[in-house]
């Protein structure tokens, strides 16, 4: 049997992708629907509420016999992992729907796992066969909706490999058409466009968008869109963050970005470290070490561009220690000078009193580090910069200055 023959399955499913989730689970209590029938919606639901590893346990305990179902197990279970940033398993499970969907000639089933396994691998990495996929995808578009997520993901392909003026075009010509039925790609084509507007150096038109999604209904991409609006805002305005928003505090991924930007941000770089080599076990294909990104593309992203705000750049060629130490001649201002000069994010006040006086951070120690301070700028070229009591060299190729 074929989708043709779970109408009322059908039935439910149309008003989850409308977010009509009162009649949808008024539909899912009904006994119209089989128990796997009402399983495989309650897992959506699950979904909803962004509890990735509830729903996908549940459609995994599922024994299914129809092929049509055993295809929407599969499908669901992709989604899931795409949903958690699993994609390597999302991919799998995607080619097995696959699996099912042609045995019961299922276009639209075809059409959605084509479509996110483009999404999957170019999360991966694999920009070719992305695009592969997303072609194989467009065979099997059959309404308005679904030629523009495809012209969507299309102007995703040309923001990765650098072409912002092909994907800015592709977007506009998105935005401008008519998305009939399907709220959550108006959503999905909002938030792309986000992405590529400020990858593009079109950041008003990035913020216009965050604002607008930033006051939708539906909660699905709110993680997102609370967490670049915010980040945007700081850019924009050269503010410091402040409060984690409400809305990304249960994503993983999301909020693990936010710690590692306010902790640079404060001068905390271990808590930094550490937050981003969770970010790396969680998100392997993305990021690597030493807060690297994998591929150049994302380093162009509104949290990367902001994670690179908190950093200057180390010199090229060091400075002669004895050098230093001949022009400055107090201990203490080389120890200031040198943790300065050796990092590359800002230092707290307190870390740098604690190394410099050999002592426990106490507040007796604040106006003798002011007049430290006081003492080096005139001895040095690069300007020490002071954000938020955290401490850095805004020039990390500048000399010292000559003595008389």
């Amino acid at each position: 049997m074929n989708r043709s023959h779970y109408a009322e399955y059908n039935a439910a499913l149309e008003y989850y992708l409308v977010d009509d989730m009162a009649s949808f689970k008024k539909k899912i209590s009904s006994h119209s629907l089989s128990q796997n029938e009402k399983r495989l919606h309650q897992a959506r639901c699950f979904f909803q509420q962004k509890d990735w590893e509830s729903g996908i346990e549940s459609i995994k305990q599922l024994r299914i016999e129809s092929t049509f179902l055993k295809a929407e197990q599969q499908f669901l279970l992709a989604s899931g992992y795409l949903f958690s940033s699993q994609f390597e398993l999302a991919a799998i499970h995607n080619l097995q729907a696959m699996k099912f969907y042609t045995e019961c000639n299922d276009r639209r089933g075809l059409y959605l796992c084509h479509y996110n396994n483009s999404v999957a691998f170019s999360r991966i990495g694999l920009q070719e066969v992305s695009f592969y996929h997303l072609t194989l995808a467009d065979t099997f578009a059959s309404n308005a909706d679904e030629h523009l997520t495809i012209l969507r993901q299309q102007a995703c392909y040309h923001s990765k490999k650098g072409d912002f003026k092909a994907a800015c075009k592709l977007i506009d010509e998105a935005l401008s058409g008519n998305i009939q039925n399907d709220r959550m790609e108006h959503l999905a084509l909002k938030s792309t466009s986000i992405d590529i507007y400020f990858r593009s150096g079109r950041q008003q038109d990035a913020l216009s968008l965050l604002t607008e999604l930033k006051n939708s209904k539906m909660n699905w991409v709110q993680d997102r869109v609370s967490f670049e609006y915010a980040l945007l805002k700081s850019l924009m305005e050269n503010t410091p963050l402040t409060r984690i928003p409400e809305g990304i505090k249960d994503s993983n991924e999301y909020r693990l970005k936010w710690e590692i930007i306010k902790a640079l941000q404060d001068g905390d770089s271990i808590t930094a470290r550490h937050r981003w080599n969770k970010l790396v076990s969680l998100m392997p294909q993305t990021f690597a070490n030493n807060f690297q990104c994998l591929n150049p593309s994302d380093e162009k992203t509104i949290f990367f561009t902001c994670l690179q705000s908190q950093f200057i750049c180390k010199p090229d060629v060091e400075e002669n220690d004895e050098v230093v130490k001949a022009q400055l001649k107090s201990k203490k201002l080389i120890i200031l000078y040198q943790m300065l000069k050796a990092a590359n994010s800002p230092i707290r006040k307190e870390d740098l009193i604690e190394k410099i006086w050999e002592t426990q951070y106490c507040s007796s120690y604040d106006a003798r580090f002011y007049q430290l301070i006081k003492r080096l700028r005139p001895m040095i070229t690069q300007e020490i910069i002071n954000k938020n009591n955290c401490y850095i060299l805004k020039q990390a190729t500048a000399n010292l200055k000559k003595c008389a």
